[in-house]
């Protein structure tokens, strides 16, 4: 399989306009059970994360997990204005035990008691990869402020190094947890939870919504490529690996967007070249939330067909300011011995082709040709083979 990589150079480049992050929400206390529910949750987040004065001083804080009047009065004398300021220094506490996930749930829960806040402890199905979940395996709490529940997984937390684990909309913490004892989402069946798609809760801080539904531990592919779609109401750097038997397999991913109206669109083409074996891909990301690159979400990939697909999504735009005229998609298939493309851009645009093998990973020498009309501010590229 042969593939065209068209780069263009503008001389002057432009970079998408991002919109300014909204004004945070005050901490004392708005958050309700409504349609911005999810806004807040990562706004509180932020802010919570944010407080280097409580940060700091639990840090530093010594004390004795055996001592209750040790770990009372780190409790009251932390820099708190607000209860849920309170019981996220209570989590933050619990992050420095080095407990198994049953003991972290009794300590979040006991730390909870002394001031006065109901901590559940909940013990459930918590997915690990490809692991079968058989039993019961891992347990988190669910505490109560302003009469509502919440999920909180200190373990998680700090296994994984992130707050968002505080306050997680039941709606994605459901996508790994399970528990019919205790639940704050839509009662859904096991059958169902093992079918949910796991992302990393770093997926949905960003913003990205699967266009598909996913479903199953492992994804069965029908054709080659297979490709995922994703929108976003924030621009989003992706990047994506994909290895089999751990081995990375080079020029197996394609990346295409548009970004010429909102949400902005992300589709992700994947090559699989032996049937029968188990690929993951896992997709990264980095955004105003995240500078630096972030696993979003990992899927396996099984091959069942090499059947080049009919209902390729139509991206055509190579920036916001070069798009292809002559095709709707940027991945092409051609039987002919001369392929044609054409492109409108900017008149201080330079261009040159590059032909390569994806399967014997070399570049093909074969005459690519760049013809610019001038008037028109378009480019014809032809291939020929």
């Amino acid at each position: 399989m042969c593939r065209f990589f068209c780069c263009c150079c503008p001389c002057i480049s432009s970079k998408p306009t991002v919109e300014p992050i909204p004004e945070p929400i005050i901490l004392k206390p708005t958050y309700k059970r409504d349609n911005d529910e999810f806004k807040q949750w990562i706004q509180i987040i932020k802010l919570l994360s944010e407080n280097m004065k409580l940060h700091n001083y639990i840090s530093s804080c010594l004390i004795d997990f055996k001592n209750d009047i040790s770990m009372k009065n780190c409790i009251e004398k932390a820099p708190c204005e607000t209860l849920l300021e309170k019981i996220f220094a209570v989590f933050l506490l619990t992050k420095k035990t080095e407990l198994n996930s049953q003991e972290t749930a009794k300590m979040f829960a006991k730390l909870c008691s002394f001031i006065k806040v109901e901590s559940k402890i909940i013990h459930g199905y918590a997915k690990n990869g490809r692991q079968s979940l058989t039993e019961k395996n891992h347990f988190w709490n669910a505490f109560e402020y302003k009469n509502l529940f919440y999920y909180v997984d200190v373990k998680w937390a700090k296994e994984k190094s992130s707050n968002y684990y505080f306050m997680t909309p039941p709606e994605i913490f459901v996508e790994s947890h399970f528990s019919l004892d205790f639940f704050l989402h839509k009662q859904i069946t096991f059958h169902e939870f093992e079918n949910l798609h796991q992302n990393e809760l770093e997926f949905h801080v960003i913003g990205l919504k699967h266009v598909q539904p996913i479903r199953g531990s492992i994804i069965n592919c029908y054709s080659n490529p297979f490709y995922f779609e994703y929108t976003c109401d924030d621009s989003v750097e992706l990047t994506a690996k994909l290895y089999i038997n751990e081995y990375q397999v080079e020029n197996g991913v394609v990346i295409q967007t548009d970004m010429s109206s909102k949400p902005f669109k992300y589709c992700v083409f994947f090559f699989l070249n032996d049937k029968d074996k188990t690929y993951t891909l896992d997709l990264f990301g980095k955004s105003e939330y995240f500078k630096t690159k972030k696993l979003l979400s990992r899927y396996y990939l099984k091959k069942l067909a090499d059947v080049f697909p009919t209902d390729l999504p139509k991206y055509n735009l190579i920036s916001d300011s070069i798009k292809c005229l002559s095709h709707d998609c940027l991945l092409v298939k051609s039987s002919d011995n001369m392929t044609n493309f054409e492109f409108s851009m900017p008149l201080n645009t330079k261009m040159f082709g590059v032909l390569k093998n994806l399967d014997e990973k070399q570049q093909v020498d074969l005459p690519v040709i760049a013809q610019y009309i001038k008037k028109e501010s378009k480019f014809m590229v032809i291939i020929s083979r």
